[in-house]
């Protein structure tokens, strides 16, 4: 090869080097790859599990009304807002309260066991003759007159919080919904537990916060309902009050006094056509006195009296006209029927008057009794005037009570569906895969380190061979 291109590659002597050297370079892969192993075995296995949520705006529209409480409407920022509540210190003690610290104790880092580069030091340490580290000094009590800043129990779920939020990945599935929990720990039952539990827990959330909000709510919207019910009262009262009021000043109602109205018109009506038949009656008789003579004004007048009368003189002069057929006029007998026919005449002119004074006097009644309609109209005319005006104010009272009763009934109303809301909250997520008990650790995994490092050794044998 003294001849070729000095940068080529001899293939065939790296070959047989190779082979010569073939038992060191497979010892150092078995050693490396032996050493690896035990390393990586003495590391404590970590599990994943995880659980999976869907933001699903999806749900069944039982109440079609406004609701106090808006659903979530799905976006990149909604998502990533909720992974961010998801990951929160609020939402992990939540987590930590719902299962108790001593079931989250493998997770606390002070009960945790020591790693493999502790124990490392720690065998060197006694190797070489030194004191291997001793746990810290624990802190001082603090001082009986100053109040401790944390609890020892709310300093034990602090650090199961960090611990947890530590081993914990909250990712979006791609461009979906979806939203992915996942937890690591050294327990594979506990790594499930503790991802079912927050994804339990949001859910949960979800549905008390928005039942508080709602309850919040309903509770403000009763408190107005009382103020509404109280003025809704007082609205009545004062209309009761004022109704009552006015019917006693008034004397009625307007609808009473209207009728009242009514009829005596109707009745004034009446009266004036009685009035009129009435002067007619009396004018008549008057003129036929005045222009024809009493006589024949008594022959227009029917009564008892004048029939009686009118039948007596006709019968007397029947008799006379007898008499006057055998005897002068002079005869006794004659003359005393002219007498009494002049007494018949005399009376009739006496009754006559009478029906006269009657007329008149009817004539009169009919005048007086229409002049006293005419003052009832007007007396009820002026009430009817007063309770209109006093009827603008209960009319007044009377719309503002309806204005307060068809608030109240309008709340109401709003009070009962927030109340049935209440009860009906749904999640804006369900849990659509639940975290399994992982089977097997996912890190460390000393087969595919050994391996590796079986590779890596090998490499480096071959290098340096």
């Amino acid at each position: 090869m003294s001849g070729g291109d000095p940068d080529a590659v001899d293939l065939r002597g790296l070959l047989r080097t190779f082979w010569r050297r073939r038992w060191a370079i497979i010892g150092a892969m078995i050693a490396l790859g032996a050493l690896t192993y035990m390393l990586v075995g003495q590391i404590t296995p970590t599990y994943t599990a995880q659980a999976k949520l869907i933001l699903d705006p999806r749900k069944p529209q039982i109440i079609t009304n406004n609701e106090v409480v808006a659903d979530l409407d799905p976006s990149e920022q909604i998502v990533n807002g909720e992974i961010a509540l998801l990951r929160s210190n609020l939402m992990i003690e939540d987590v930590v309260a719902t299962l108790g610290i001593d079931r989250l104790a493998p997770l606390d880092p002070l009960d945790a066991p020591p790693s493999l580069s502790e124990r490392l030091m720690t065998r060197l340490t006694r190797l070489i003759g030194g004191t291997p580290e001793t746990d810290p000094a624990p802190e001082p009590e603090p001082a009986p007159d100053s109040a401790p800043l944390m609890t020892p129990e709310e300093r034990r779920t602090e650090q199961l919080v960090g611990a947890i939020r530590r081993n914990l990945t909250i990712f979006s599935e791609g461009d979906s919904y979806v939203i992915v929990i996942r937890m690591l720990a050294t327990d594979p039952v506990l790594a499930a537990v503790v991802a079912n539990t927050i994804a339990d827990r949001y859910i949960a959330l979800q549905v008390d916060s928005r039942r508080d909000a709602v309850g919040q709510a309903t509770d403000w919207l009763e408190e107005r309902l009382e103020d509404l019910r109280q003025q809704v009262e007082q609205a009545e009262t004062a209309v009761a009050t004022y109704s009552a009021e006015s019917l006693v000043r008034d004397g009625g109602t307007l609808e009473n006094a209207s009728q009242q109205l009514s009829n005596l018109n109707n009745q004034l009506i009446a009266a004036r056509a009685q009035r009129v038949e009435a002067e007619a009656r009396f004018s008549q008789l008057q003129t036929v006195i005045q222009e024809s003579g009493r006589e024949q004004a008594a022959q227009l007048v029917t009564t008892p009296v004048l029939e009686a009368l009118r039948t007596q003189a006709l019968a007397l002069r029947q008799k006379d006209a007898v008499w006057a057929q055998s005897y002068a006029a002079d005869h006794p007998r004659r003359v005393e029927i002219r007498q009494e026919l002049d007494q018949i005449e005399d009376d009739m002119a006496s009754e006559l008057d009478k029906v006269l004074e009657i007329r008149r006097s009817d004539l009169d009644i009919a005048g007086i009794r229409e002049e006293s309609l005419l003052d009832s109209i007007k007396t009820t005319e002026e009430r009817v005037m007063s309770i209109t005006q006093n009827g603008l104010g209960l009319r007044q009272l009377e719309r503002e009570a309806a204005a307060a009763r068809q608030t109240y009934e309008t709340l109401l109303a709003r009070v009962t569906e927030t109340r049935t809301q209440k009860q009906l909250q749904q999640p804006d997520a369900k849990l659509i895969e639940r975290a399994t008990v992982p089977r097997g650790p996912s890190a460390p995994r000393p087969k595919l380190m050994a391996v590796l490092a079986a590779a890596v050794g090998a490499s480096l044998m071959a290098v340096l061979l």
